[in-house]
C-alpha cells in the first residue's frame, strides 16, 4: 500500500495573503478553471474573486464546480489599482500597491 502525500495549500484551493509596506498580494488556486471560468472585481474597498464551470466528465464521472471568495481591501489600497495575472498552473496573483 501507498502512503498518500499531504496536500499543499495550492492542492487544497485555498488562497495565501501577503500584506507588505507597499503591496497587497494575494494567490489563489484556479487551476480547475479555464481563465473564461474566473472573474475578479472589486465593489468598494472589496476585492471578489469567482469561479464556475458547468457539469463536465473526469475520470470519476461528472463534476461541476463554483466557488466565490471575497477579500477586504486595506485602506491604503485603491481597488482600482488591483491587478490580476494568471500563471501557467493555475495560480491566480492578485496585488496592488499600498
Amino acid at each position: 500500500p501507498s502512503a498518500l502525500r499531504p496536500p499543499s495549500w495550492r492542492d487544497r484551493g485555498a488562497s495565501e495573503l501577503r500584506l507588505s509596506e507597499g503591496k497587497f498580494q494575494a494567490f489563489l488556486d484556479v487551476s480547475h478553471f479555464t481563465p473564461d471560468e474566473v472573474t475578479v472585481r472589486t465593489v468598494d474597498n472589496l476585492l471578489e474573486v469567482s469561479a464556475r464551470h458547468p457539469q463536465r466528465l473526469d475520470r470519476h464521472g461528472f463534476v461541476s464546480r463554483e466557488f466565490c471568495r471575497t477579500y477586504v481591501l486595506p485602506a491604503d489600497v485603491d481597488p482600482w489599482r488591483v491587478r490580476a495575472a494568471l500563471s501557467h498552473d493555475g495560480i491566480l496573483n492578485l496585488e496592488a500597491p499600498r
